[in-house]
């Protein structure tokens, strides 16, 4: 399989539902620790959490976009290797560089205790090893 015979419409159609996926788990993450500690964070370095209609857009842009190179990844990933492993792949590459990375900088930055940062880690972790397993199914045909 070459990147020609990847199937654009299937590919945005997988990192649709991924992107979806990582959005609803971002509310719930908010929704379980996510906003109280992040806003005691912020008030600590004397900043309020970004609310309204800019944030909330820019953030499911971003969370839909993550979908999408996530399940990218997968499809790029598994020409090479297994799709067992293409998944693991594609999601542990964009933990590393959209969580784990920005997360380690926050907290050294002193903007974020670590308490935070291994939260949001674990749950980044499973939450892009569902979108790809989400994206896997989807563009494969389940």
């Amino acid at each position: 399989m070459s990147t020609a015979d990847i199937a654009v419409p299937r590919l945005l159609a997988a990192g649709l539902a991924a992107g979806v996926w990582v959005f609803v788990s971002g509310i719930l993450m908010a929704a379980a620790f996510g906003y109280r500690e992040m806003s005691v964070a912020f008030a600590r370095i004397g900043l309020q959490i970004p609310m309204g209609a800019g944030p909330f857009v820019t953030h499911t842009l971003v969370r839909l976009g993550l979908g999408l190179a996530i399940v990218l990844l997968f499809v790029i990933i598994a020409q090479v290797f297994p799709r067992g492993q293409a998944l693991l792949v594609a999601a542990g590459l964009a933990w590393v560089l959209a969580s784990f990375f920005p997360f380690l900088v926050m907290t050294e930055w002193r903007l974020f205790p670590w308490s935070l940062a291994w939260k949001v880690w674990g749950w980044s972790a499973g939450e892009f090893l569902v979108a790809a397993w989400i994206g896997r199914l989807v563009y494969r045909g389940a």
